[in-house]
């Protein structure tokens, strides 16, 4: 699971956007990730 190349390359991404556009890059980048994995625990842990 740590050594996912998704996850590293994820990262890669993040940390190259963060240098270029701290925030805008960083939201745009995370928040399609985020909300499919926050999304479906954020429902699981309402009901």
């Amino acid at each position: 699971e740590m050594c996912n190349p998704e996850t590293l390359e994820d990262a890669y991404v993040v940390a190259e956007c963060l240098t270029d556009t701290q925030r805008n890059c960083y939201t745009n980048t995370f928040k399609p990730s985020k909300k499919l994995d926050d999304g479906g625990k954020k429902e699981d842990q309402r009901e």
